[in-house]
């Protein structure tokens, strides 16, 4: 598996291979190519096209760019440090995609730097593992009664 075959899985998250496909306008077997980063008939390795990173970019609003670049059709950008690109990779790689954060002021948000941006996350873990306990908790006092 490659970089833009993990970004395509990690993107997918629960969704089924159908359920996506379909959000994106491509067959599931051919989905399921591109996650696996190999022709299933051929063995060769697979990488999407430019439209259908254009297509996976709008049904599951991640830069476009980004894919282009991870996908090796465009050289990154040197310096080019984007704060809420950072923290929405890190909620995708973390199952947080689909939490809504419309609270955000998202102008205070993009003067944040790297550490800054650190700390956020570290916050992120300390919410969902504070969460995953209180789920323990709630579960073992169900079982109590």
């Amino acid at each position: 598996m490659n970089e833009i075959s993990n970004v395509i899985r990690e993107l997918r998250g629960k969704d089924s291979l159908r359920s996506a496909a379909k959000k994106i306008g491509i067959s599931h077997s051919y989905l399921s190519m591109l996650e696996s980063g190999l022709d299933h008939r051929t063995k060769a390795p697979i990488k999407p096209s430019p439209d259908t990173l254009r297509a996976i970019s709008e049904a599951y609003n991640y830069p476009y760019k980004k894919l282009l670049e991870i996908a090796g059709y465009i050289e990154p950008e040197e310096n080019n440090y984007d704060p809420l690109e950072d923290l929405k990779q890190y909620m995708i790689e973390n199952n947080m995609q689909d939490m809504d954060f419309g609270f955000f002021d998202i102008e205070k948000w993009k003067k944040l730097g790297p550490d800054e941006i650190d700390e956020v996350k570290r916050h992120f873990e300390w919410v969902a593992a504070k969460a995953e306990q209180m789920a323990r908790e709630e579960e073992e006092r169900k079982k109590k009664k």
